[in-house]
């Protein structure tokens, strides 16, 4: 999120935690590009269970505490170098500006074709800002790294054969996953956008609010059940996310079926899982 929305959201939303406000661009543009309430008849409706998802999602671009802390003009290291000692000082990570994108075959922007590495590699990493077209149908959003390297070896529906993958990036403190958020978005209405997270709690938050209009996920939901070494953990360190769907009244067909079989099981499943025991992919609209 930007400055002037980050802005925009602290000084409306607050201490207003639900109603509905006159249309603006700015209201427009939060429910399109991070999914926050509902438009309707000229105003945006939006519940207190918005407002929380926006604070998470703000936070796990951003790293900020959306009503807690102000909006930091960080600058490039290189930029920092000029007047400190500490190129460091108030930067922003190297990473920021850039994400990585893969393909199984070639990948195609900005009307070239780039081949794709003969090593097993995670892709390209691009300025994302210097990208102006895609020519791939669909888009798919990664949750874990490791996939990036493996696409072949996945277990997926012949119609991505030809999409082009992104990873989200990485959401430890000291890094940044915004800029692959944003560059998702930014294609919602020319291409279909697909998100492949983990079959778990988080991974269906994941999919709901980066915007996707599909999720790849397996075909069967039971194979949380699948017989593996150790206990279960993920599914008890997820409380924020069971809660967020637990509260959400209308979940997808697909989603609400995972989640159901989750909270029967307290059960999950990782994206690694499913490329090693070649577990069966689909896509389901959100």
């Amino acid at each position: 999120m930007n400055k002037g929305l980050y802005q925009f959201c602290q000084k409306k939303f607050r201490t207003l935690y639900c109603g509905e406000l006159k249309l603006s661009s700015l209201l427009i543009r939060l429910n399109s590009e991070y999914n926050f309430g509902k438009i309707k008849d000229g105003y945006l409706v939006f519940t207190e269970n918005d407002r929380q998802a926006l604070i998470e999602i703000v936070f796990q671009e951003n790293q900020l505490q959306l009503f807690r802390e102000p909006f930091l003009d960080k600058q490039s290291r290189a930029e920092a170098a000029a007047a400190f000692r500490n190129e460091k000082n108030n930067a922003y990570p190297v990473s920021r500006d850039y994400v990585l994108v893969n393909s199984l075959h070639t990948i195609r922007m900005n009307q070239k074709v780039h081949t794709v590495s003969p090593f097993t590699a995670f892709g390209l990493t691009i300025n994302a800002e210097q990208i102006t077209s895609i020519e791939h149908q669909k888009i798919v959003f990664v949750e874990n790294l490791e996939i990036m390297a493996v696409l072949n070896k996945l277990n997926m529906p012949a119609e991505l054969q030809d999409a082009l993958w992104l990873y989200r990036g990485d959401v430890k403190k000291d890094s940044h996953s915004s800029k692959a958020y944003q560059f998702f978005r930014r294609f919602a209405d020319s291409h279909q956008l697909v998100c492949f997270s983990d079959l778990d709690p988080a991974g269906i938050e994941i999919a709901l609010t980066c915007c996707a209009h599909y999720w790849l996920t397996p075909q069967d939901s039971s194979v949380i059940n699948m017989k593996l070494l150790g206990a279960e953990n993920e599914w008890f360190n997820q409380n924020k996310s069971i809660t967020y769907l637990k509260q959400k009244p209308d979940l997808a067909e697909k989603c609400q079926l995972a989640f159901d079989e989750m909270c029967r099981q307290r059960k999950t499943l990782k994206q690694e899982h499913m490329l090693r025991h070649s577990v069966k992919l689909a896509l389901y609209p959100l």
